[in-house]
């Protein structure tokens, strides 16, 4: 009997962030701003030269997330080697989802990644640093007779929801399909975006 089982390849791509957010203090803060000119693109620098890491990336983190922005993801779906759905993750939500205000099946996983600030101290900054970046990545689910896009979703962080401060966006993580989660690997380490200090100064 001929096997029916097909192939399924999801890839997701678009633009992305690594988000770290950690504590220094206003005197570092201030060298920062003083020395570095506040300026997003020197923050690797100041880390190495004034924080003594290895870069951005070392900063000790009270929240870490790395993903594509899920307003800017797109979607390719393989099944049994044909291409069957290409574009954005709002075209699909819209093609499969049309009567609903959200998909069901995506997974909010905020509140496994954060919300345990510590008390800060009156010397303490918060600051919130975020690279963009162009990710990619391909997974493969198992073999299966059918494809139900209906079953599919993604795995997320809303950052106002595990982060700290005012900063405000969604990072897809990964996949899920029938209730089964897919993690994403995104390589690569990328240009600073922002870097925000909090409080901000009066």
């Amino acid at each position: 009997m001929e096997n029916s089982t097909k192939q399924l390849i999801i890839t997701l791509q678009g633009i992305g962030s690594e988000f770290i957010q950690g504590v220094i203090s206003k005197e570092q803060a201030s060298i920062f701003r003083e020395k570095y000119g506040n300026s997003a693109s020197k923050w690797d620098q100041f880390c190495v030269e004034v924080l003594d890491l290895q870069g951005y990336f070392e900063l000790p983190s009270l929240s870490h997330a790395t993903g594509i922005l899920k307003d800017q993801l797109d979607l390719k779906i393989e099944f049994g080697e044909k291409v069957i759905f290409e574009g954005s993750y709002a075209d699909c939500f819209q093609m499969y989802f049309p009567e609903e205000y959200e998909n069901e099946n995506d997974l909010n996983l905020s509140r496994d990644y954060g919300k345990y600030l510590p008390e800060l101290e009156a010397t303490d900054m918060l600051v919130s640093v975020a690279t963009s970046e162009f990710f990619q990545y391909e997974i493969t689910l198992p073999p299966t007779e059918i494809f139900i896009p209906q079953k599919l979703g993604v795995k997320f962080v809303a950052v106002d929801e595990f982060g700290f401060g005012t900063i405000d966006f969604d990072l897809v993580l990964g996949l899920c399909y029938s209730n089964i989660q897919y993690d994403a690997d995104y390589p690569g380490i990328g240009q600073i975006s922002f870097v925000k200090l909090e409080p901000e100064e009066d």
